[in-house]
């Protein structure tokens, strides 16, 4: 995405901008269709068990998201918004399909497994932060992309070069914290 909007920036400010805003507001629009979703599991998943097997299922989880992340593979779509979007869409409206398919979360390219985790684990531990987990990691994930265009603009070369082996190393750093603090939660409940 900060492939398209860099260069879009680049060539027009107002256009980048354009695309930007959408992809921002949509972003938010996209988040909270997700967080009602992830609502309603988590208040089902409050009626139907009990504390200590929602937390063990959270443990569950992050051990299965620590192995897959140290295994380099994260969980997740490998799909993307159609590419022939950027030339059959205005930016504003590009913007708004991109920022939307972003803030569902679920449906995006992971680095790491920690959103996943936060999801689950708000969805199983604390039901009523799930609305504000969501819509924080989708604002934070459609910022972040508007922030990093601005940044790089047409520069995204040098970015590719290095791309794969920081994804690599988060990946290894966000596995080894997610097993760690399921081996805390485990010792915290066993003790």
């Amino acid at each position: 995405m900060v492939g398209v909007s860099g260069p879009l920036l680049a060539e027009s400010s107002s256009e980048g901008s354009r695309f930007l805003v959408a992809l921002t507001v949509a972003g938010l629009a996209g988040s909270a269709t997700l967080a009602m979703v992830a609502v309603a599991v988590s208040l089902a998943a409050q009626a139907v068990l009990p504390f200590g097997a929602r937390l063990a299922m959270l443990v569950v989880w992050a051990i299965l998201l620590g192995v897959a992340d140290l295994a380099n593979r994260t969980p997740q779509l490998w799909r993307q918004v159609p590419q022939r979007l950027v030339r059959e869409l205005k930016p504003g409206m590009l913007g708004m399909f991109w920022g939307f398919d972003l803030g569902l979360i679920v449906t995006t390219k992971k680095v790491t497994s920690l959103g996943w985790l936060a999801i689950g684990g708000m969805i199983l531990v604390r039901p009523a932060l799930v609305p504000v987990c969501v819509i924080a990691i989708g604002l934070t994930t459609s910022l972040s992309v508007a922030l990093w265009s601005v940044r790089i603009r047409n520069d995204t070369q040098c970015l590719l070069k290095r791309r794969r082996d920081w994804m690599t190393r988060t990946r290894m750093l966000s596995g080894t914290g997610m097993l760690m603090v399921a081996t805390l939660v485990v010792g915290v409940a066993v003790g």
